[in-house]
């Protein structure tokens, strides 16, 4: 949430806020186009937890509530994410308990939109969390927990657009030849150019 904040001053339109260390596909950013041509809300572009898991370990990863009219309601992370066979998975609760889920759960990636009105927003609540957490050196300003507590209040409301595109990143150090294959695919098939800068 700070590092949003800090880019007040430089971003006049609406924009996307990513994960540096992950690819999210050409789909979402086309979303959320188009989302931003019909309203200036904030939106979350959300994936199938079955195109975001590791084939080498658990993964933790924020399951996305929604309300009536299929906007975002809440975030609620689940760890220890287990990928099984026929594309379901499974995650242990508080209790210590596995827990099924079905692989086509929509599922936070941070891959965010706004529009320059988030930044007051932001403000006043980080200016909150200062009071209360400013002196506590390991408190974080969560993204997902300013938005929460945006929606909360009313003052927000998050759409939830969906991608199909493949998301990949890298977890373990084992997921880095299949990132590599997925990237060398998007290549072959022209989604994506082999020389990103000319």
């Amino acid at each position: 949430g700070h590092a949003v904040l800090a880019a007040r001053r430089a971003v006049q339109r609406s924009f996307a806020v990513i994960n540096a260390d992950d690819f999210y596909g050409a789909g979402g950013y086309q979303a959320l186009a188009r989302h931003f041509r019909g309203s200036p809300q904030p939106a979350l572009v959300a994936y199938p937890l079955r195109q975001t898991l590791s084939e080498y370990g658990t993964v933790s990863r924020g399951l996305c509530g929604i309300d009536a009219a299929g906007r975002l309601q809440e975030i609620t992370e689940l760890t220890k994410i287990t990928k099984l066979a026929g594309g379901g998975a499974s995650y242990i609760d508080g209790a210590g308990q596995a827990q099924p889920l079905t692989g086509n759960e929509n599922v936070s990636m941070n891959f965010w939109g706004f529009s320059p009105a988030i930044f007051a927003q932001l403000d006043g609540l980080f200016r909150e969390f200062l009071e209360t957490q400013g002196a506590d050196p390991k408190a974080e300003f969560y993204l997902p927990s300013a938005l929460s507590e945006l929606n909360r209040r009313g003052e927000a409301r998050v759409a939830l657009l969906q991608s199909q595109d493949s998301w990949f990143g890298i977890t373990y150090r084992e997921d880095l030849p299949t990132a590599r294959s997925a990237m060398r695919e998007l290549i072959l098939v022209n989604r994506y150019p082999a020389a990103l800068w000319g």
